[in-house]
């Protein structure tokens, strides 16, 4: 049985656009559709004609933004919840739902003066907007259970990362 890279050795990497196109299940012309687009922004951009090359990091984004799009989120829509994801606990899971923004320090429309108390919230049920956070497995329940969360998609990083790690180490000559 193929053992996964480590996160470290992972990392220390750099990788073509195939490897990584492979390793997210998509197509390469998709990850330059996206860049061009600017839905993925990979930290190294060379100068041309050198071929970009992506790290670990880039990879990840892009295989988090792949499942995104899976589950029907614009690209758009997805470009913000990715880079918002880096950086958190791997563990995690990335949750985006439609649902009402709370809208804090609201004025009142008459008086002009801040509204005390409670935030409001703002929803167009014609064209809701899009939230994203990570958070733990345990918190699930909660926000499946809110009403103001309209449609929820959960992508679970810990298994979008080892997905990954497993994928390269495929791919590893070594």
């Amino acid at each position: 049985m193929l053992k996964p890279l480590s996160r470290s050795d992972a990392a220390s990497r750099t990788y073509t656009v195939q490897q990584v196109a492979t390793a997210a299940g998509v197509s390469r012309h998709q990850i330059e559709i996206w860049i061009t687009r600017g839905h993925i922004r990979p930290e190294h951009k060379p100068a041309p004609p050198a071929p970009r090359s992506y790290n670990l990091r880039d990879v990840l984004d892009i295989a988090v933004f792949a499942e995104l799009s899976r589950l029907g989120i614009p690209g758009a829509r997805c470009e913000g919840k990715v880079t918002y994801a880096r950086g958190f606990n791997p563990n995690g899971v990335l949750v985006v739902w439609q649902g009402p923004m709370q809208l804090i320090g609201a004025t009142d429309r008459t008086t002009g003066k801040p509204v005390v108390g409670k935030p409001t919230s703002s929803y167009d049920p014609a064209n809701p907007p899009f939230h994203s956070e990570v958070f733990s497995i345990e918190d699930i329940p909660a926000l499946v259970a809110d009403p103001d969360k309209r449609a929820l998609a959960m992508v679970n990083l810990a298994h979008v990362e080892a997905r990954v790690l497993h994928k390269l180490a495929s791919l590893d000559p070594a």
